[in-house]
């Protein structure tokens, strides 16, 4: 199921009002987002391979039985564990807003 941009932030929105967060695990696929933030636990590991706040990324895929969730990144693709990717606060990306003119 794709869900617009302006539909993610719209649920990323409300679900801050109810203390929810989304996360590479539960982020729809396809979406442009952008890392928030990332817990320590894992942010060394996520930096050196690009990983970080105010980064843009996507779900590409998430694969079954628990396994890895595919994160676009440029031109790359990495497979994070689920338990890894839930550990990277994102927001989605506003495209209409895009950078300023200059």
């Amino acid at each position: 199921m794709r869900v617009s941009n302006s539909e993610l932030a719209t649920r990323v929105s409300n679900a801050a009002g109810g203390n929810a967060v989304e996360t590479l695990v539960s982020a729809p696929s396809g979406v442009a987002l952008r890392v928030s933030a990332v817990e320590a636990g894992s942010a060394a590991s996520l930096l050196s391979e690009g990983i970080g706040p105010g980064v843009e990324v996507s779900v590409e895929r998430k694969l079954a039985l628990g396994g890895p969730v595919i994160v676009r990144l440029g031109g790359a693709r990495l497979a994070l564990a689920r338990s890894i990717a839930a550990t990277v606060q994102v927001e989605g990306v506003d495209n209409a807003h895009g950078p300023a003119p200059g």
